[in-house]
């Protein structure tokens, strides 16, 4: 890569079609409105060091009279007109320059080089420094250090762990231990836009939930996979740029197949151009509207991914509580070595309401089984966890709820009907629910208060109620 000499270019010549490819950062709406603010107080400062841009161009392309060296004065610059040049670096500077300059005032300097003899590791060094730009997020990281291992380009995969401390480093290499880890995220690659969400400090509740079966956590990972993998399916022309991290954030939640107010604004998004906006093949467009629009249920990614690790974490302990302390197997497999198929199966359509269910393959009637005790947790984790449910804007902030004895052991019950045949299911299963709450109301009206026989009377009368029976 041979220094040519500085020049002035129009911001339009500036291609950062392939940037990524050697590892540019993803376009981030956020910073470019950020350096657009700066400019507005600050001015551009086009002229100093820090703020020209390096590109590529073509060997037939080479100039003698450009400066070697910057100048004081940037008039004395030379304008030069290219069609295109390779940029890489500056990319959020120049989209907010694009925003902030007027019309007739819409260029840049660029150090410009030879593409002739250029290594790919100097070019891609000089790709991914930044400057007045933010520092890398976690997930984009995470996406650079799998893209160089699999190009087997290990100078380069280096360099993107030492952006790590020393903590995220270590929950990320746990993580990574998993080839199965390994396959679906590396299978998310082709989409920068995807990993914003990511937190490395929070990789290592993954492994530790034990839910990490295709049937949990996997599950939903490869579901993103291929729902992302549907909607951008068959397209004339594609790249990686087209699913920005703004399209996700858009999209992500919504259900417009139904809810009204989804589709609404999933067309309104798409005609305004706010979503896959380097997509401009309107029959393109026009298909990824349609699998949008029919899309058979709520769009998913990592943020919702992530979100569903709240709900699933306290539900996962619960379940725990139904298996030995030392336990290394996942809770399905656990389960599943506990689990002796019942002559009659049961399915719980509404609360004790036990209806018999015709008996299917054995692993069919172990996941329906399996499925009801996770959907009891659900319903009920706030009985029997410290955790509380999520406060609803402008409502007061739940508390924390007294561990219920009731609940706990209707949860026993659960497992055994289900056919789930573990010692803490059965001691669950046989717990005296009345003395506990005898103990609670003790508690609550504090000891002395009340006779032992008012006591017992108050817990009789609940435990006849339907929530407790």
């Amino acid at each position: 890569m041979q220094f040519q000499g500085f020049a002035k270019l129009n911001l339009a010549a500036f291609d950062f079609a392939r940037a990524s490819a050697v590892g540019h950062r993803d376009v981030d709406n956020r910073n470019v409105a950020r350096l657009v603010n700066i400019f507005q107080l600050e001015g551009c400062k086009r002229e100093e060091s820090d703020n020209i841009v390096d590109a590529l161009i073509d060997a037939s392309e080479q100039r003698i009279d450009l400066p070697q060296y910057l100048p004081n004065d940037c008039k004395d610059i030379p304008t030069i007109s290219f069609n295109t040049v390779q940029c890489l670096n500056g990319l959020h500077r120049l989209l907010a320059a694009r925003q902030h300059l007027d019309a007739n005032d819409q260029w840049w300097i660029a150090r410009l080089f030879s593409k002739g003899n250029y290594t790919p590791y100097v070019c891609v060094a000089v790709t991914e420094e930044y400057k007045n730009e933010f520092a890398y997020a976690d997930g984009e990281i995470f996406r650079k250090i799998r893209l160089y291992n699999k190009s087997g380009d290990a100078r380069a995969e280096k360099k993107w762990w030492a952006r790590l401390s020393k903590t995220k480093a270590k929950d990320l290499r746990q993580l990574l231990k998993d080839e199965r880890y390994n396959r679906v995220f590396d299978d998310m690659l082709p989409w920068p836009g995807i990993w914003a969400p990511i937190r490395l400090g929070s990789l290592h509740r993954l492994p530790t939930m034990k839910c990490d079966e295709a049937v949990e956590i996997l599950n939903y990972l490869n579901h993103i996979v291929t729902s992302w993998a549907s909607i951008l399916a068959e397209l004339k022309e594609s790249f990686p740029q087209d699913l920005d991290t703004s399209t996700v954030q858009q999209l992500e939640t919504l259900a417009p197949a139904f809810s009204s107010h989804d589709e609404a604004l999933v067309r309104s998004l798409m005609e305004r151009n706010k979503i896959f906006s380097t997509i401009h093949d309107r029959q393109d467009r026009n298909a990824i509207l349609q699998r949008l629009l029919n899309f058979p249920g709520m769009i998913p990614s990592l943020f919702t991914f992530f979100e569903s690790l709240k709900y699933l974490e306290p539900c996962a302990t619960i379940l725990r509580n139904l298996l030995p302390l030392k336990q290394n197997r996942s809770i399905y497999q656990a389960l599943s070595a506990s689990y002796f198929r019942p002559q009659e199966i049961q399915v719980e359509y509404a609360e004790s309401d036990f209806r018999p269910h015709p008996r299917s393959s054995p692993q069919i009637d172990y996941a329906l089984a399996y499925q009801q005790l996770w959907l009891y947790a659900l319903r009920n984790f706030v009985s029997m966890t410290e955790v509380t449910p999520r406060k609803e804007q402008k409502k007061v902030k739940p508390r924390i709820c007294e561990r219920s004895p009731y609940v706990w052991r209707k949860f026993g019950s659960l497992a055994v009907i289900l056919g789930f045949e573990t010692p803490a299911a059965r001691e669950l299963h046989s717990t005296d629910a009345e003395t506990e709450l005898s103990e609670i109301i003790s508690k609550l009206f504090g000891a002395g208060n009340l006779q032992n026989e008012a006591i017992a009377e108050i817990a009789q009368i609940l435990r006849s109620l339907p929530t407790f029976s």
